[in-house]
């Protein structure tokens, strides 16, 4: 759909549609999308406004450039991620997130997670408030991304300490 520049809303409901790339156009703002999506890739459309998912138990792959995706909330996408039972590859570029432990936990368990940027770990969803985050989480991302503190680090996560 690239070429057609002038499409800004598409709703996909009731197809199989499998992969979704959304390539550098910028003008597409609204989606709808099926429950079959197993593949989910955002590169370059800083006009996306709204994504809406019947479903998410198929997918498995999901790329997206945070810097790139228009105001779409990255970060409520990555707390639906939470209910999808086949999700097997996470890139996220440039993030900024502000997730809960919960939604965080569901995204180090992915066999293939590269995420560059920012974490901040709240208290509830859509909240803005940092909580701390239990030893066996810091473990895990100690061992899966190093030093999490450093300021020079590709991904720093933020969290209270108690």
């Amino acid at each position: 759909f690239s070429t057609y520049y002038k499409l800004k809303d598409l709703d996909l409901t009731g197809t199989n549609v499998k992969n979704i790339i959304l390539p550098q156009t910028g003008r597409l703002a609204n989606l709808v999308l099926p429950d079959t999506l197993t593949t989910f890739r955002i590169y370059d459309n800083s006009g996306l406004e709204t994504v809406e998912f019947a479903g998410l138990s198929n997918l498995k792959t999901v790329y997206i450039d945070c810097d790139k995706c228009g105001s779409f909330d990255v970060s409520a996408f990555c707390e639906q991620l939470i209910n999808c039972p086949s999700l097997e590859s996470v890139t996220l570029r440039n993030a900024d997130l502000w997730i809960t432990e919960e939604a965080l936990t569901k995204l180090i368990s992915v066999e293939n997670l590269n995420i560059q940027g920012q974490i901040h770990i709240v208290t509830e969803i859509g909240g803005t408030t940092t909580k701390a985050i239990s030893y066996s989480t810091k473990a895990n991302l100690v061992e899966m991304f190093g030093n999490i503190d450093s300021e020079t680090a590709n991904i720093r996560i933020h969290y209270t300490s108690e």
